[in-house]
């Protein structure tokens, strides 16, 4: 019996993720998709094979003819659209992080029990057989008493328009992106939730963490860190080390080993063993054991209870920190918000003709106010304009930042003679948040 997949958008991991892997099995395929873009999805959907395209995401969860869905949204849809899935009677292999928080992942795990199906997180490392070593030789007890352990993970993303991973509001920051697997290598292989007694972070914007370190204490008084960091420079790098007073084990690579090379190391009284194993994509494994938990073989040990305590331990990492967890924070509206989303939206060059006449308005009553060549300046004219401060509190009503900061700004570049472009790209973002996402 064939396993017919529905993917929600075109997302940057999809083809790594679902589409690949699908084609290694006899028995899988993807059946429909949709993405905000109708015409990206089409395009997508052509390449991949894909012989149904909708229109909404809504209509792929409710789709008679999907059994499951895979879910790689941007974080802040892993919540609405797993449990809409779970609900519409889909199995769902959704992205990591799971959730925005522990409190989104635990609503997630107890919709998925009720309604008696699969939903899993998709830490796709975890599958491959490098993994599986590298546990086995931690909990075998060659290395004598763990005395520390550390792992990390970088990886090259820039602060680029649109990165979603820079976004507050979608779940940005490193924790969140990066910083998940090295706290899922650890947990794993100690079988333990561990305390976050420490962690700090470098912050490149207002909430989001462009690194992040945190020192742990698992049970048995295992004292370990993790470090993560989303660095333009510095390239990819992931590791996993464990120091016993009997033996030391390096893991080098355990995130993708089918794409960069890959080493087990362990050192011991008896000698150096150093070991590669397959380089099978891990992206292979995962689908296989969603098909397995699917079909009723053996459950995929990244369920979504795992990932409720892999949320926890993500929460307790900001909070250590300092900071709020993703999903619950009340962010203020500042200069720097606006800046930014000038430069966001100055590349942009979208135009629905159904918002015009509400932001011909405000355009209206700006203009009549004179050159307004700050933004700085546009905030005095909102702050003393009723139609201004209408729009902006409408637009306020969407909870979203990025289109709050459109709408103060959409002014900012009248005087450098660029209203059209950024005009056109507020009224995109405007109507484009206030339809499903």
């Amino acid at each position: 019996m064939t396993l017919r997949i529905g993917l929600l958008g075109a997302a940057y991991i999809a083809p790594r993720g679902i589409v690949k892997p699908v084609q290694v099995f006899d028995d899988v395929e993807i059946v429909s998709m949709a993405a905000r873009d109708r015409e990206r999805a089409e395009l997508f959907a052509a390449r991949a094979g894909i012989a149904t395209v909708h229109d909404t995401y809504d209509q792929v969860v409710t789709d008679p003819n999907v059994d499951a869905v895979y879910n790689p949204l941007a974080i802040s849809g892993h919540h609405e659209w797993t449990i809409k899935a779970l609900n519409a009677g889909k199995h769902v292999l959704c992205e990591k992080p799971f959730a925005m928080n522990e409190v989104e992942a635990r609503e997630m795990a107890d919709c998925a029990r009720e309604n008696g199906l699969v939903c899993a997180e998709a830490f796709h490392y975890y599958y491959h057989p490098l993994s599986r070593r590298m546990r086995e030789i931690v909990q075998s007890g060659i290395l004598g008493q763990i005395r520390f352990a550390d792992a990390h993970f970088q990886n090259i993303v820039e602060d680029t328009p649109g990165e979603i991973r820079y976004q507050i509001e979608l779940g940005g920051g490193a924790a969140m992106d990066l910083g998940c697997y090295p706290l899922h290598f650890l947990r794993h292989s100690f079988g333990a939730e561990p305390e976050v007694f420490s962690a700090k972070t470098a912050i490149v914007h207002e909430h989001i963490d462009i690194e992040v370190e945190a020192e742990l204490l698992f049970p048995g008084d295992i004292p370990a860190r993790i470090w993560s960091r989303m660095n333009p420079a510095g390239g990819f790098s992931s590791a996993a080390n464990f120091y016993g007073d009997q033996g030391r084990l390096k893991v080098v690579n355990p995130m993708v080993p089918q794409r960069e090379p890959h080493l087990i190391e362990l050192v011991t009284s008896w000698g150096t063993r150093r070991e590669t194993l397959t380089t099978r994509p891990t992206f292979d494994y995962q689908l296989q054991a969603f098909i397995d938990a699917i079909e009723g073989v053996r459950p995929m040990t990244t369920d979504a209870e795992d990932g409720v305590v892999s949320m926890r331990v993500i929460d307790n990492v900001y909070r250590a920190a300092g900071m709020t967890p993703r999903g619950e924070i009340k962010t203020p509206l500042t200069m720097g918000d606006r800046i930014r989303a000038i430069d966001s939206l100055i590349n942009s060059n979208f135009l629905d003709p159904a918002g015009d006449s509400a932001l011909r308005y405000l355009f209206k009553d700006i203009e009549g106010r004179g050159a307004i060549e700050t933004p700085e300046q546009l905030l005095e004219v909102l702050d003393q304009s009723d139609i201004g401060a209408g729009v902006g509190t409408a637009v306020r009503a969407t909870a979203s930042i990025t289109i709050v900061a459109g709408a103060i700004v959409l002014a900012g570049a009248v005087a450098a003679g660029r209203r059209r472009r950024i005009y056109d790209a507020v009224v995109f973002k405007v109507l484009g948040a206030t339809r499903a996402s």
